[in-house]
């Protein structure tokens, strides 16, 4: 059974960080400089590829390549957690990526009480 609609670990809290968003071709490769930070770092990165694009999401810092500065324009929501992983909500969880512009963190803020 799914923890109810309000219990904590559904709480959801904007992050104070900034994230950028890339899409690469289907056949383009992925920056070794990224692979790295994949290897070498604790910091959110994601890499999904699909037959269409590769999408790289990730926080934004020192170490990210110049190239995706001008992408780091986003905030994520984040699931406060713990959860099962078998809870259907997790499920959801992974097959959506909960970012938004900057701009926007106000609005979260004040409309899901974050």
């Amino acid at each position: 059974m799914p923890p109810p609609i309000e219990h904590p670990c559904l709480h959801l809290h904007v992050l104070p960080d900034t994230f950028f968003v890339s899409k690469l071709g289907p056949i383009e490769p992925v920056p070794q400089s990224i692979i790295n930070h994949l290897i070498n770092n604790s910091r959110f990165l994601s890499l999904t590829r699909t037959p269409e694009e590769t999408s790289i999401v990730g926080q934004w810092h020192d170490g990210i390549p110049a190239a995706f500065e001008h992408e780091a324009v986003w905030r994520c929501i984040k699931l406060q957690g713990p959860m099962e992983f078998c809870e259907r909500a997790v499920k959801v969880h992974q097959s959506a990526t909960y970012i938004v512009p900057k701009h926007w963190s106000g609005y979260w803020r004040s409309s899901l009480r974050l």
